[in-house]
């Protein structure tokens, strides 16, 4: 993974279809250009919503309303997984599922939020979606919002609702719901936990603050020296939540 910013990006060619021709590979491309302006300078840090169950009782009205800094000068800026908007409307919210996409398509109308997804759902649900930059398939939602969050600029990066899986038990706040794997499902939470120990060392200037110390992280994690573990009690102190 490359250390890549916002503010070197224009935009991107993404591949429409792909036709065999003579055994020759024939690309039909699009290019989509950057659609998001993000001036972080706006905001304190950046705060990234997993859909764990740690997650729970965060108190989002005092996120969306967050102001701090002399004369109120900086805020939260949030971002968020899929079925997140049925309970809060982050700055960001990232959808990659494509049943997912559909619903938030049809259901989801916000003028705060900024939905970015995969070019295929784009191309699905025209304007409806931005492109996530520099896309890597295998990366799940909750990688990707923070690596939003270090493409977008922000220094400093909470993440909530981290919880990673349990065998034999879906550790979602959402498990069961639609679109959703149901609760007793057995998920390996390996490719999440190597993602974004790769993001953590790639953005080594982030400091990465994971609000959940009741669970050891992954070794991978405690690995990285820009990254450690906090309370509820202590994020709210350390935002002035």
């Amino acid at each position: 993974m490359e250390r890549l910013y916002r503010k070197d990006y224009d935009g991107e060619f993404v591949i429409l279809r792909t036709n065999l021709f003579k055994q020759n590979a024939e690309e039909t491309r699009e290019w989509l250009p950057n659609t998001i302006e993000n001036d972080t300078s706006e905001y304190g840090t950046a705060v990234i919503l997993g859909n764990g169950k740690s997650r729970t009782n965060i108190p989002f009205d005092l996120l969306a309303n967050h102001k701090t800094g002399i004369r109120g000068k900086y805020s939260l800026q949030t971002y968020g997984c899929n079925a997140l908007y049925r309970d809060h409307e982050p700055d960001i919210l990232v959808v990659i599922n494509q049943k997912m996409a559909a619903e938030i398509a049809e259901n989801f109308n916000s003028e705060k939020t900024i939905v970015i997804s995969t070019s295929e759902n784009i191309m699905k649900h025209p304007g409806k979606f931005h492109i996530i930059p520099h896309y890597r398939q295998s990366m799940c939602a909750g990688a990707i919002a923070t690596y939003m969050a270090c493409f977008d600029g922000h220094k400093k990066v909470y993440l909530l609702g981290f919880d990673n899986q349990e065998e034999d038990h879906n550790n979602n706040i959402y498990a069961g719901t639609e679109h959703y794997d149901p609760a007793d499902a057995n998920i390996t939470s390996a490719p999440w936990v190597h993602y974004m120990a790769t993001i953590f060392r790639t953005y080594r200037d982030v400091d990465f603050i994971r609000v959940m110390p009741h669970k050891a992280a992954p070794k991978e994690w405690r690995s990285c020296l820009n990254y450690r573990e906090i309370n509820k009690r202590e994020f709210a102190l350390e935002v002035d939540l």
